[in-house]
């Protein structure tokens, strides 16, 4: 059975491809990583079309992030967005800006240990999920495991 996505859900991954037009260019990678969660998530047909529409057109991120209501949708959208950022092997300053402007203004006030470690946890959990399902290039693993080394150094 499969397990419905919700619209917090939805809205995290709308506003994870809306992060790879941040800067201007979407690359092969880019397209590769949303092609790839939109063939292996259980997305409804409806879902499914608007994220394909988003792939082609830029949408707002911080409108999207606006409507993620679920705090653990919010933190793994920042594991997402950035290991979006990171599969091309470079994380563009424009996608850093947006990043960090996200974090003040929608997470002020909430115990940033506390989200790091989420963050960590789920990106652990969707490393191996991904793993299992061996849906991911090599270079993909690659660029994971530099971003998670970067993660643990305190580095976007």
């Amino acid at each position: 059975m499969s397990k419905k996505i919700t619209e917090s859900r939805f809205y995290m991954w709308r506003a994870i491809f809306a992060m790879a037009h941040a800067d201007g260019i979407v690359t092969a990678e880019e397209s590769e990583f949303m092609t790839e969660y939109l063939e292996h998530v259980d997305f409804s047909d409806a879902q499914r079309k608007i994220l394909e529409e988003d792939m082609r057109s830029q949408q707002s991120v911080p409108d999207m992030f606006a409507k993620i209501t679920e705090q653990s949708d919010r933190s793994q959208f920042f594991y997402f967005a950035r290991l979006l950022a990171w599969c091309d092997g470079d994380f563009d300053a424009q996608e850093q800006a947006i990043l960090d402007k996200l974090k003040v203004s929608h997470l002020a006030g909430l115990d940033m240990e506390l989200i790091s470690k989420s963050v960590r946890d789920s990106a652990l959990l969707v490393a191996e999920d991904i793993k299992e399902k061996g849906v991911a290039s090599t270079n993909f693993w690659e660029n994971v495991r530099k971003f998670q080394d970067n993660f643990d150094q305190g580095k976007s």
